[in-house]
């Protein structure tokens, strides 16, 4: 639909009694339907959702101004606010009617027997319980959502999540004495809700006696979310001292259920322009040297290799913040390595000073993905050790999908959205810790800032939680409720409220819908979460931390084999030296550099019979850039330069055998492939295919066995109905089918 900016007083009342009749309609429908025994879980949710809205819209309508100062804060929409918010409560309510019309449609399906559905579970967040890799309820792995900020009212509640969690700030020391400010001992005692959560660490605020105490350069970075010197000895202390109090009251409690989140958007860059950069201080200078010394041995051999002349490691200087313009030298290696260490090892005090006060606990970090798939380094994370210290693999990955302003992104050339972040940073985390549950404790797929559509398709909100879940997603937590119970904003809903979700009924009802559709099928989910990878590509941080394209080099590679329909999996020399049973094939491109520890577990991932495929710019050099003799093994192949990886890959007698029996075929018209798509056989030999367009333009794809032939087959997972041959997948749309691949449809 698009935005119609109809309006005036008689149509806006005209449309609110509309809804009102359309909200009681489809009650009626919902008691016709239950009394033929379908389930109307969905349809129940959907009467809610227009319920809450309709809420909304009288309080838009009521507000005209309060929604002016918002739509002023987007640049987008600055010069056209007043009309925005004129026009917004008819919007809303238009939406509202298209929501309950395409519910009424389904219940009338569902009761000619045209469609037929399986039963929703209803998943009681209080009996939810943490497996391993998966969240369990009945006896069922089970998926979750809920909404950042969201009031916890019963209304509210019930469909929309009912994440539990406990917040922890150091401002809750009131002295070095430990005396817990009347907040944390406020909400200490109410602690004992059933429903699973988490624990949100927060670094932001540091409490005067700390700064009185550790000195004027404790608080330093004020402008990120860890506004303090991590270097400092006071930094440990004072986190020893809040945790010791805290901790122990949390041990046990469903409030933690889902783990310790150690810190927010974690992020330390020390780059000279960079955004969200800063300074270190002496105590950090100090552990580099340390650092430098045990690295390099000797001053003579860091003053080779630096082109300096320091007379021992004392003396040693460098710029902080340093200059992006010495990225691929020595200096600019040291210092992002060590960057990475000094904070990987922060976050390991604060996981044992956790463990130590509730050994039972889990932790995880709100990792941006995007600062691992995008080229800028000297952010001071090391996503596989960090990924390695988490117990849950924590994040708030999003997708972008309509830019309000800006210079047009590469991805908007050939895709409707932003994928590389969410598909290639969980194939990467799930690489590395397949055993792990993955929890968004952000979500940005609906909105970002600059990332945002008031009529936005439902469709696309479904491809996106439906494909984060297919590549791992578990657990989440969106951006954002920022409205009261009543409907008005609240205090601190900021820039990224006018415009959000929080005037779209129908993309808030598809979140839920989606979700409950996941929970239906949640064993196949699970089941292509869990799926081998066997195609492998290589990463090195090494060549990352040197070179200024890397991670597009990677993301080329990783997007010319995406629409293939075999699973993608990473792989690094630590995860090549653990793995006990070589993959089909490891490829590794455009990676000149590596160390000398990665090389030894690339020769010994040979030796154990492991294939590589490798191009003719890879394995030169150590991270320093001298030369390594060239590595000789039959398991490793180098590309001619006319070969690509695509084809090598399409022709290999391993991949070969791992793809299905039948293929999804697309029919674009373009040079490249939009359609992804992932299958699964099912133990009675039946294929279940997840396929999405991920293209700006239709295209009609067609399901094919390996001669040629079609396979006519096809039903849709979630209603049950039959598609045709050539089935027409329109921008965002996305399929859940199953295949059979012996039947032929007349």
């Amino acid at each position: 639909m698009g935005f119609h900016a109809v309006h005036g007083q008689h149509y806006d009342q005209t449309l609110k009694k509309q809804v009102t009749s359309e909200i009681k309609a489809l009650q009626k429908a919902i008691e016709k339907a239950e009394a033929q025994g379908i389930d109307c879980l969905k349809e129940k949710m959907t009467l809610r959702t227009a319920e809450v809205f309709a809420e909304f819209a009288d309080w838009d309508e009521a507000h005209p101004a309060e929604n002016v100062r918002y739509f002023k804060m987007v640049h987008a929409y600055k010069n056209k606010a007043d009309s925005m918010a004129t026009v917004l409560p008819s919007f809303e309510r238009q939406e509202i009617l298209l929501m309950l019309d395409d519910a009424q449609v389904s219940l009338e399906n569902l009761c000619s027997g045209a469609w037929s559905r399986p039963k929703t579970p209803k998943v009681r967040w209080d009996k939810v319980t943490l497996e391993k890799d998966q969240l369990t309820f009945n006896h069922q792995p089970v998926f979750l959502a809920d909404w950042t900020w969201k009031p916890k009212t019963e209304a509210l509640q019930e469909y929309y999540g009912q994440l539990n969690g406990f917040f922890i700030s150091p401002n809750y020391l009131l002295n070095e004495q430990e005396k817990l400010s009347p907040r944390a001992n406020k909400e200490l005692a109410n602690i004992d809700k059933k429903e699973v959560g988490f624990v949100f660490m927060n670094h932001k605020t540091v409490p005067d006696w700390a700064k009185k105490k550790y000195g004027d350069g404790f608080s330093m970075r004020e402008d990120t979310y860890t506004a303090y010197d991590i270097d400092h000895p006071g930094a440990r202390e004072m986190q020893e001292m809040l945790l010791g109090k805290i901790v122990p009251q949390l041990s046990g409690k469903s409030c933690s259920a889902l783990g310790y989140m150690l810190c927010n958007e974690p992020h330390f860059y020390t780059t000279k322009d960079a955004w969200a950069t800063g300074p270190v201080s002496d105590y950090t200078m100090e552990k580099f040297k340390a650092w430098l010394q045990q690295k390099h041995g000797n001053i003579q051999h860091l003053n080779e290799l630096w082109h300096s002349s320091f007379q021992n490691f004392e003396t040693v200087k460098l710029e902080i913040p340093i200059a992006e313009a010495l990225q691929g030298t020595a200096q600019w290696y040291d210092w992002v390595t060590f960057n990475n260490q000094r904070v990987t090892e922060w976050f390991q005090f604060l996981k044992s000073t956790t463990l130590k006060y509730d050994p039972e606990a889990k932790v995880h970090l709100k990792v941006m993905p995007q600062l691992w798939t995008q080229n800028r380094r000297n952010h001071g994370l090391d996503f596989e050790a960090l990924m390695e210290l988490s117990d849950i693999i924590g994040n708030d990955v999003g997708a972008a999908h309509h830019k309000l302003w800006g210079k047009p992104d590469q991805w908007e050339s050939k895709y409707s959205f932003d994928w590389r972040d969410m598909c290639m940073s969980y194939d990467f985390f799930k690489s590395l810790h397949p055993e792990k549950m993955v929890f968004n404790t952000e979500t940005h797929y609906l909105s970002t800032n600059r990332s945002r559509k008031l009529d936005m398709s439902p469709k696309y909100v479904r491809m996106a939680y439906w494909w984060a879940h297919l590549h791992g997603l578990d657990a989440s937590q969106a951006w954002y409720w920022a409205r009261m119970a009543d409907g008005a904003p609240k205090h601190n809903a900021g820039k990224g409220y006018a415009a959000s979700n929080n005037h779209q009924p129908r993309v808030v009802n598809e979140v839920t819908a989606t979700l409950m559709d996941l929970n239906t099928h949640s064993e196949a989910i699970k089941n292509f979460q869990r799926q081998e990878k066997p195609v492998r590509i290589f990463y090195s941080e090494t060549s990352a931390t040197q070179k200024a394209d890397h991670m597009d080099q990677l993301f080329e590679l990783y997007e010319s084999l995406y629409f293939e329909g075999l699973p993608i999996g990473f792989a690094t020399a630590h995860l090549m030296e653990r793995t006990a049973k070589p993959w089909p094939v490891v490829l590794i491109k455009d990676t000149p550099r590596i160390t000398a520890a990665e090389r030894e577990c690339i020769q010994a991932y040979l030796k154990k019979g492991g294939e590589i495929i490798t191009d003719g710019k890879s394995l030169k050099s150590d991270e320093y850039g001298r030369p390594f003799p060239a590595i000789r093994h039959p398991g490793l192949k180098t590309l001619p330069p006319a070969q690509t990886f695509q084809k090598e890959v399409s022709q290999h007698a391993a991949l070969k055998a791992a793809l299905p029996k039948i293929k999804v075929v697309e029919e674009n018209g373009k040079a490249f492939k939009t359609v992804a798509w992932k299958s699964m056989e099912t133990p009675e030999g039946k294929l279940l295919f997840s396929v999405a367009n991920f293209g700006k333009d239709p295209v009609d794809i067609s399901f094919r066995r390996a001669d040629g032939t079609p396979c006519t087959a096809v039903t849709d997972m979630n209603l049950s109905f039959p598609y045709p041959a050539i089935i027409q997948l329109k921008k965002y749309e996305s399929i859940f089918v199953e295949v059979d691949p012996e039947k032929q449809e007349l």
